[in-house]
Formats: structure tokens, sequence, C-alpha cells
């Protein structure tokens, strides 16, 4: 747990400093990932989707804007039957640059969600380099694969394309990665039977820990470590701003894992007034928890440094939600270290993010859980105490 100490070891001016510098960041990120003209809002996707869309699926007709894929489109026919999907890359990726500078595509898949085709919308190399690219066939080599088959294959270099052909084979990767993360594949996964009895056999580890029984709540070190193992490594189960986002806009299934387990955190948060879910289930919160018994010297914040630290989780928050009010294309995955369980498809930034707050738990224990973390921000709505819990029942923060 957090000490709380009246010595000044971590002053609230410090803070204040740490937290100007990371707005400064976050400006900066702002006007250099987002920034004006052809690569602001959703790359103005309503003038190039559909002429990419025809290259792909030669009786596209028109687009229905789907919702749980940031930019993404399904592909409707004539008659109105859908096609496929078409699914761009983002404003990320912008980093990601051939020759000439940085490319813009989609990657068409059919309705099995495997990959139809590859159309680049955008770039700024030389008209016979990417002429080149077509004799080659090498926007062809993806077609016919699944997503996680497209990730696993090693796609060589084109003779004589070196820099912008690395520059397709990231962008279509680092697509495709966002995609493998995405509910909205879940439709076309199935879930593995071993899989399914691993989720449920935490869950009732966890729910009988939650609520006290003797044996199980003194084995906490075995669940956190089930739940980095199973929830987080081997499932990629756990609730997120990117899942509460899609349920919001009605993705998803009912009888999903993740929904389940949503449903048992509310419920049992709004009946015994304690946190399940971050306390329980979470498990980035429990890779913190085992990382904060490793042997180091924890540092005391004060009582000043708590009050600044919880503020700041909820100016973060506010934040978070204001910016989608304002730009309806943030990818909420960069605003959470969880995806960088999907390592090594997780993005760098989320990988780098999860890292740092691993370290910072050497110090502070689940630092990220008690000043940070928007999605455990929301399930402390729920906690509203109506049964009685066992007050040695388990050691959520």
């Amino acid at each position: 747990m957090v000490v709380v100490s009246s010595g000044k070891n971590f002053t609230v001016k410090t803070l204040q400093v740490f937290l100007l510098i990371l707005s400064l960041l976050a400006v900066y990120a702002r006007y250099h990932y987002l920034p004006s003209g052809e690569y602001s809002g959703k790359y103005n996707l309503e003038k190039t989707a559909l002429s990419a869309a025809q290259d792909i699926f030669p009786k596209a007709y028109g687009l229905r804007e789907i919702y749980s894929f940031q930019g993404g489109f399904e592909v409707i026919g004539s008659e109105g039957a859908p096609l496929g999907y078409l699914l761009p890359n983002t404003v990320q990726d912008r980093d990601i640059e051939g020759y000439g500078g940085p490319l813009k595509l989609f990657i068409g898949l059919n309705g099995n969600l495997k990959i139809k085709g590859i159309a680049v919308v955008s770039h700024s190399e030389s008209p016979s380099f990417f002429k080149r690219l077509y004799e080659n066939s090498f926007f062809e080599i993806w077609n016919g694969l699944s997503i996680n088959e497209a990730l696993e294959k090693d796609v060589d270099s084109v003779s004589g394309a070196t820099m912008s052909s690395l520059a397709v084979k990231k962008s279509v990767r680092k697509t495709l990665s966002r995609l493998s993360r995405n509910e909205f594949v879940s439709k076309g996964k199935k879930t593995d039977f071993y899989e399914i009895v691993g989720i449920a056999l935490f869950l009732v580890f966890s729910l009988l820990s939650f609520l006290g029984i003797k044996f199980f709540s003194g084995k906490r070190f075995f669940l956190l470590l089930a739940s980095i193992v199973i929830l987080g490594f081997m499932s990629e189960t756990f609730l997120s701003l990117v899942w509460i986002s899609n349920r919001a806009r009605g993705e998803g299934g009912v009888f999903s894992p993740v929904f389940i387990i949503a449903f048992l955190a509310v419920s049992l948060s709004f009946f015994f007034g304690r946190n399940y879910y971050c306390g329980y289930i979470c498990p980035y919160g429990a890779l913190q928890e085992v990382c904060s018994r490793l042997p180091f010297k924890k540092k005391k914040l004060s009582k000043d440094a708590l009050r600044f630290w919880h503020t700041a989780r909820r100016i973060y928050i506010f934040i978070i939600f204001f910016a989608l009010l304002m730009w309806s294309d943030i990818d909420l995955v960069y605003t959470e270290p969880f995806a960088a369980f999907s390592f090594p498809s997780a993005p760098l930034a989320v990988v780098l993010l999860a890292l740092i707050f691993l370290g910072v738990s050497l110090f502070v224990p689940r630092f990220w859980c008690n000043f940070l973390c928007p999605t455990g921000q929301i399930m402390e709505l729920f906690s509203k105490k109506v049964f009685k819990v066992p007050e040695n029942a388990g050691k959520d923060n």
C-alpha cells in the first residue's frame, strides 16, 4: 500500500513541474501527430476511401462507417450487400516514411477477415518507383492471409525497393497489429476452449479471494500470477478505455469473456463497496503489485502529494474525454499501458508506458492504479457499499 508521510520526499511543487512537463509533451503530441491539413481529423477519409475501396473491391458502391476501428468502413455493393471492410493506417503511422515522406494506405478485408488487397492512396515517391512495386506484385503478397498469418509473414523487399517497401510493410503491420487487438475481429475469432476454462477458473479463484474465504485469500501471490498469465499474456482479457468506448457504441458480444468480467466487476463493486476489478482482476495491476514486492526501498508520499495525484487522475480522465469530444479520431490504446500485453505486436509507445510505471511501482506500489488509471477511476464510481465484506479479504488498493 502507499505510505503517507509528513515528510516532503515528493513535494507538491516538484509534482506540479512534472505535470507541467507532461502537459507540454501532450500539446507537442497533439500538433505532431494530429496536424492540420491532409492528416487531420479522419484523414479526410470520405474523399479517398471510396476510390480505394473500388480498387480493392471492383463492385464497391458505397461505404458504411464502423465505429470499433478508427477510420474503418464496411464496403457495400450496388444492391446493399456487404462486400468486406476497408481499414486505414492511422495518423500515428506518419513517422513511418519512405524516401519521399509518409504513406497513406488502406487495407481491404473480405467477410472472413482475410486480406483482399492493399491500396496506397497518397505517397511522395517517384511514379516509376511505385510502378516497379506494382509490377512486382508487391502489394499482393498479403492477399488471402488472415490477420495473424499476415503478422507472422516474413516479407522480403522487392529488388531495388528499400526504404519505401519497408515503410509499406511497417504501415501494414501496425494497422494489422491494432486490428488484432480490436474487438472488431471478435466475431471472426473462435475463443480457445482451454482459454475459456482458464478464465473461468481464474474468476472462481478471484471471487473466493474477494469474498474472504480464508484458504483462497491467503494465496494472493498465486492470484496475481494467474491474472498476469491468463488474463494478460494468454488471453488479453481485461477492461480498458478502448473496450468501454466500443461497448458504448454497441460493439462486441454480450457473452464475451470481457463483458462477463465487466458485469461481475460492476455488480460486486456496487453491492460490496470495494473495487473488485482493480484489486482482484486487472493483470497490469497484478504485474505492478508483483514488482512492488521486490526488495527496493519504498518511497513515502506526503498527504499533499497524495491529494495532488488523486486530483491528477481526475484531470487526466477529463482531458481524455474532452479530447474525444474535440477529435473523434483519438486512438485510446495510447492512453493506457494495457495493450503492452500484446507484445511484440504492441505499439512501442504503449510498451514504454507500461515499463515506466512498472519501474515506478518498484518504489511506489501500484502507482498507475492509484494515481492515473482512467479505467480504475470509472470502476470506482460503482463502489457503493450495500453488503459487508471481511476487512482482511485481499489487499486491493
